[in-house]
Order: C-alpha cells, then sequence, then structure tokens
C-alpha cells in the first residue's frame, strides 16, 4: 500500500473510537439499551479522519493520498476550526472500490466517485497530540451537542443521524437499510450523552447492529489448524468457496474424514462484493 508522505503530525491508532458489536437477542423486536441514542446507516467504506490542517488519515495511522481538487469538491478543505472522523464511501456494496482508489498514490486513481461522510467531531490538528490522556481532555463533548456541527456540514458530508430512544423496534430501520438488491450493512447507534473514548477499548455506547444471515451447504475440505490448533481442523472449507470458523477443539479433532461431504449450517452478518458470506461462522445445531 502506498500513502503520501509528508505533511505535519501523525495519527495514533488509538485516536479511532471503536464500536461493539450488538448481538441482542433473535426475537422479532431489536432493541438496545433505554435512552436518547443516534442512528445512522453503517457503511461499507474506508475509516478516515480529517485533522483540520489539510491530513487526510487512515484509522492505522497513515497519511491517505487524497488530490487537493477532490478535498475542495468534496468540503473538506474548508473545514478548519475542528477535525472529523468518518468514512470514505462510493456507495454500497463498493467496499472493494473505495480500498483501490484510496490506496493509490494521488494522481494514479479517479476519486469522482469518492465521498467523505462525516459522523463525529473532532479537535482541529487531532493528528499532532502526543498522548492519548491529551486527546481525551480535548473531547469531553457529548455526542448531543456535536450532531448540529455535523448537519451543517457543506454538500450533505454530515451522515444522517435520526433519533432513537431505546426500547423502540430497530427492525424496521434495519431492514430499510439492508433490503436487497443494494443491502447496506447495517446500523451505527451512538448515545446521545457519549464523549470520544480511545479505540484501545470497544465502547458499549457505539454500537453496531447488522443483520444475523444464515444458510447451509456442503463441506468439501478442510483448512489445516496453526499454532494451538496444528493437528487439528482450522476451518472447514464450503461447496460456496467460503470457510467457516466456530468449531469447538472436540469438533476440531474430528478429522476431515468425519466433515467432507455433510450439510452443516452457518450464520454470517455481511458478504463480500462477490456475494459469499464474510466471517460465517459453523451452526451446530442445524447439522445435516
Amino acid at each position: 500500500m502506498k500513502y503520501k508522505k509528508g505533511g505535519s503530525g501523525t495519527l495514533r491508532t488509538d485516536y479511532c473510537m471503536l464500536g461493539t458489536l450488538w448481538e441482542g437477542d433473535e426475537a422479532d423486536a431489536l432493541t438496545v439499551p433505554l435512552g436518547k441514542w443516534y442512528v445512522s446507516e453503517k457503511l461499507d467504506g474506508m475509516r478516515a479522519v480529517w485533522d483540520g490542517r489539510g491530513g487526510l488519515w487512515s484509522r492505522y495511522g497513515r497519511r491517505i493520498a487524497a488530490p487537493e481538487g477532490w478535498l475542495r469538491s468534496v468540503g473538506l478543505e474548508g473545514v478548519k476550526s475542528f477535525g472529523l472522523d468518518g468514512e470514505l464511501w462510493a456507495g454500497r456494496g463498493r467496499f472493494q472500490h473505495v480500498m483501490s482508489v484510496c490506496r493509490t498514490t494521488v494522481g494514479t486513481s479517479d476519486w469522482s466517485g469518492i465521498m467523505y461522510k462525516a459522523f463525529d467531531v473532532l479537535p482541529v490538528g487531532c493528528s499532532g497530540d502526543a498522548d492519548v490522556v491529551g486527546m481525551a481532555a480535548r473531547c469531553r463533548t457529548m455526542f448531543d451537542s456535536k450532531v448540529g456541527t455535523l448537519q451543517s456540514l457543506p454538500g450533505g458530508m454530515g451522515l444522517v443521524q435520526r433519533e432513537y430512544h431505546g426500547g423502540a423496534d430497530l427492525a424496521p430501520l434495519l431492514a430499510e437499510v439492508v433490503r436487497p438488491p443494494e443491502r447496506g450493512e447495517g446500523l451505527m447507534l451512538r448515545a446521545a450523552v457519549s464523549c470520544w473514548t480511545p479505540g484501545t477499548v470497544r465502547s458499549k455506547l457505539l454500537l453496531k447492529v447488522k443483520p444475523l444471515r444464515r444458510g447451509s451447504g456442503t463441506v468439501v475440505g478442510v483448512v489445516p489448524g496453526k499454532g494451538r490448533l496444528v493437528g487439528m481442523i482450522g476451518s472447514l472449507v464450503m461447496s460456496g468457496g467460503f470457510c467457516l470458523s466456530g468449531l469447538t477443539d472436540a469438533e476440531r479433532r474430528l478429522g476431515g474424514e468425519y466433515w467432507i461431504g455433510r450439510t452443516v449450517g452457518y450464520k454470517y452478518r455481511e458478504e463480500t462484493d462477490a456475494g459469499l458470506p464474510k466471517e460465517a461462522r459453523y451452526e451446530r445445531d442445524e447439522v445435516g
């Protein structure tokens, strides 16, 4: 991967606030804890922080080579009194395209279809803070007070945030986002009373809600285990060309002769650009 060199400062990898996957239950009503929340679509793009000083950074602390003309066109160049946390996005199902464009050097790719969608406000010059303590001291504003700033960003740059009160059914909102053919990834919920917290620990005031999908298929092979799993099965290879994780050690010791040819159930929450289950896990109560 090649990123633009130069510019001042750097971005610590723990400056990106990380959410927790909300498992909830599998009842008809999908709810989160009581209280005021803001809900937005979970975008399948590339996380990016704008530092308010001309720098665009990946969540891993690398400078992203965004063309100056693109920065002007989306309005980022004019945001100088604060920083932003957001996503580089090209629409649903275009994750691989975004990664391909944003990982290249300036002038070698077409950024015309890339948008920047901001979902949090950070201190200006956040890429210059030396430690998490210093960052936390500058991030004491509750999210409820940031929504107005996000909504006022030029060109619709601020990701739409809808008010939601815990206890109400989220299922209709989730269905609206993940409806085929252009299936979205899911929802993000941010507690109104939450402040920024470092990405060293996933916050329970920032929740990821994704649909739980199920399927079944035939096992056609196994992947040998590594490390602690040497001598056992690492994962199951399915006829569709993807792998299943989630086996217990006892199941791993059964060997390929037991598994190959069996029909098994699995569950997953996302799909790859090719439409295959992503990070699928074996669901043992559906073995056939």
